[in-house]
């Protein structure tokens, strides 16, 4: 049995690509949210470290589509 991992041509090669995409936007910016309010009760810093690491989950959402767009 030949392997279609890779196989762009295969129907189910968009969709698997694109709910790994969808899951990689969601856990980026729910994680960042999540670590960053367990640092800021750690530290007392609410809500900046909140916010830094939102930014940085967004940020990675944004390179996951970036990523996903450039993909040939």
């Amino acid at each position: 049995m030949p392997d279609n991992g890779g196989d762009k041509k295969n129907p189910y090669y968009f969709l698997a690509r694109s709910v790994q995409l969808a899951t990689t936007m969601v856990f980026s910016v729910v994680g960042g949210v999540w670590l960053g309010g367990i640092l800021d009760k750690k530290f007392s810093t609410y809500p900046w470290l909140t916010f830094i690491f939102l930014v940085l989950g967004v940020m990675t959402a944004f390179k996951a589509i970036f990523d996903f767009t450039r993909e040939k």
